[in-house]
């Protein structure tokens, strides 16, 4: 949690920007909230459980995850 917060204050100050990252966060974790304001590039195409493992532990598995600022 420390980590998102920390990597959501350095985008909060710089747009546009783009963050990508082996985060190991599944969609429903509370740790996602900490990303609020950020577009979530595979919940943008219409499947927010899109796994992003090449052998997903479980369903919705998203270990990476790229996030884009709105503008």
């Amino acid at each position: 949690m420390v980590q998102l917060r920390a990597l959501r204050g350095l985008v909060g100050s710089t747009v546009p920007a783009v963050l990508a990252g082996d985060f190991k966060l599944h969609p429903d974790e509370p740790e996602v909230a900490e990303l609020a304001g950020l577009a979530d590039a595979v919940a943008v195409t219409g499947d927010r459980c899109r796994t992003t493992a090449a052998d997903p532990a479980r369903p919705c598995d998203r270990p990476d995850w790229i996030l884009v600022t709105p503008d």
